[in-house]
């Protein structure tokens, strides 16, 4: 990839066949070995997405279930998926002074675990019904509250109970 912003080995992109968990887990961990905190780092997904039926540990899901971004073989093989809790673990060990987190799938919501090292409240299972601006603003200041950590910023394409039947971010 050439960009007139980014040198090309700053930049690693993981697609189709490739998009192995294992792939995945390195590339995450290649960002964690050429970051540190003078730099930003940007991490995209775009893959389909689910929640599975229990929280597995650390057990730190309200609605008791773990979310999951579907790998290239997910579909076919069940435990070829990135657990919500294996993806906190990766981005907490980046040093970076800035994070931005876009994640472009079904149930992108249940993407919003508390990094380990703060305190937090969680949003209750069934997101209240939006009614005004009063109460959209009030859910956005908690949801901010539970994703900040050092400069970290999630961007998700639908809620935790949400489909996303169209990419969101994928086409810009």
């Amino acid at each position: 990839l050439k960009s007139p912003f980014w040198y090309e080995d700053h930049i690693k992109v993981i697609t189709g066949k490739n998009a192995t968990v294992l792939n995945i887990i390195k590339g995450l961990m290649w960002l964690d070995s050429m970051e540190d905190e003078d730099d930003i780092s940007l991490v995209f997904f775009s893959t389909h997405g689910n929640s599975i039926p229990k929280d597995i540990p650390p057990k730190d899901e309200a609605d008791g279930k773990d979310e999951i971004l579907v790998s290239y073989w997910g579909l076919a093989i069940p435990y070829a998926n990135i657990l919500d809790d294996t993806l906190n673990y990766f981005l907490n060990r980046l040093e970076s002074k800035g994070i931005a987190v876009i994640i472009d799938c079904c149930h992108a919501g249940g993407f919003n675990d508390t990094p380990r090292n703060i305190k937090s409240t969680r949003l209750p299972v069934e997101y209240p019904k939006i009614k005004n601006n009063m109460e959209n603003l009030e859910l956005m200041e908690n949801f901010g509250k539970e994703i900040s950590n050092k400069g970290r910023v999630v961007i998700m394409s639908c809620r935790e109970d949400e489909v996303g039947y169209v990419r969101t971010f994928s086409p810009y």
